[in-house]
């Protein structure tokens, strides 16, 4: 309990000044590899749970780590971990008010941090996000639910090839072909060896290849590829026939989906490339393009929760700034009859619905190509949100249009 307690003074320390948690905890345990699985797996978790609850916790004024710790664990935990009797005792905290308060509603933990914890009565859920984003979701009229959102974790979501592994209990989604959840993290052991039968992707995620539908025979240019999750269901969903283009600026990025595309039987059909699309494209006309634009990754924070207090609003401006250009871009690319797909993982007005009605604005060209919502089913006017309570995903922003011959 004391080293974890170093740990998260040194992590709240790291994270305020722009780390993200798993990297810096990935190189932590790279220097005290005394560290067991079940250590890092607890150290990880409290972490996790400590940011994910932190603008509450900081509510009280010069709390020690001790008992933000083990506060942050109840709110989270399904049980209360024997470690915290121990973390307890430092905290100087009764051992008889520790109650497990995963299932409980958040207007219910307020109640009990402010009857157990000394906080003060009243603990709203936008005091657990910066100050500054109320602004940037006031075209939600679903906002506060976007911010209980955040406060859970949601399952991992798996795309599989087809039958589920015997290994793997998963929960296939009732409309969504191949989409399937567990509960938790992942064993390493699934993924060694360069698995062939399913992938790590978030359903949120999924929904931008299904909004994008592109066909067999076709050509696409995934033009932010990162390490190919999409550029790889492009390819599936076009029953491996065709040609994609997928770039990305990272090199090391690139390299790892040349050795995805590899083991997915895809690299025939998929041309990776460093390159960055502000300044590249394919020299033939594309029957579609994805652009899956940097962003905010604001709709990862229920699974990043230490990225909410990254995130400044001036880095938003400035992804919308890149979004606006890499649209601009691959516009040129998209031939008469084709479709352009936008897609961020963020639910901010500015790289959302403002980026989307700029570039129709700019581009008569285009015209938007509603489309059926992919977990709803419900009719979308060329734009729409995924949300978290659709299916216990991340948030996505998709928009489509369609290149007027």
């Amino acid at each position: 309990c004391r080293r974890l307690i170093e740990w998260a003074e040194a992590a709240d320390e790291a994270v305020s000044a722009g780390n993200p948690l798993d990297e810096w905890l990935a190189g932590r345990f790279r220097q005290h590899r005394e560290c067991g699985s079940r250590d890092r797996r607890l150290i990880k978790d409290t972490l996790f749970s400590f940011f994910r609850w932190r603008g509450w916790l900081m509510q009280r004024p010069h709390i020690e780590y001790a008992e933000a710790l083990l506060w942050a664990h109840l709110l989270d935990a399904d049980e209360v971990g024997d470690w915290a009797t121990e973390l307890a005792l430092i905290a100087g905290i009764e051992a008889g008010v520790m109650n497990a308060l995963h299932q409980v509603h958040l207007s219910e933990k307020a109640a009990y941090l402010a009857k157990h914890g000394g906080f003060e009565s009243g603990l709203r859920v936008d005091q657990l996000v910066p100050e500054w984003l109320s602004q940037q979701l006031e075209h939600l009229p679903e906002a506060a639910a976007y911010l209980e959102a955040f406060q859970t974790r949601p399952p991992t979501w798996l795309r599989f090839r087809g039958p589920v592994p015997t290994e793997i209990e998963a929960t296939l989604h009732p409309s969504i072909a191949g989409a399937g959840f567990v509960e938790g993290a992942i064993s390493r052991e699934w993924l060694r060896g360069g698995r062939a039968d399913f992938l790590v992707q978030d359903l949120s995620s999924q929904c931008v290849g299904l909004v994008a539908a592109p066909q067999p025979g076709e050509t696409w240019w995934d033009a932010c590829a990162g390490s190919g999750g999409k550029t790889l269901h492009l390819a599936d969903l076009m029953n491996r026939q065709g040609r994609i283009f997928a770039t990305d600026a990272r090199p090391e990025i690139v390299v790892d989906l040349k050795r995805r595309a590899a083991a997915w039987g895809c690299a025939h059909l998929i041309t990776s490339e460093t390159r960055d699309a502000r300044s590249w494209h394919p020299a033939l006309p594309c029957d579609g393009v994805l652009v899956d634009a940097p962003c905010s990754g604001m709709g990862t924070w229920a699974r990043n929760p230490d990225a909410r207090w990254r995130t400044e609003e001036k880095s938003i401006r400035s992804a919308a700034k890149r979004q606006r250009v890499l649209l601009h871009q691959a516009a040129d690319v998209v031939r008469p009859g084709g479709r352009l797909v936008y897609a961020v993982c963020t639910i901010s007005r500015t790289e959302t619905i403002e980026v989307a009605e700029a570039f129709t604005a700019e581009h008569p060209e285009f015209e938007w190509a509603p489309f059926p919502h992919p977990i709803t089913h419900q009719e979308t006017n060329g734009y729409g949100f995924i949300e978290p309570w659709q299916a216990r995903c991340g948030a996505m922003f998709i928009a489509r249009w369609h290149r007027r011959a």
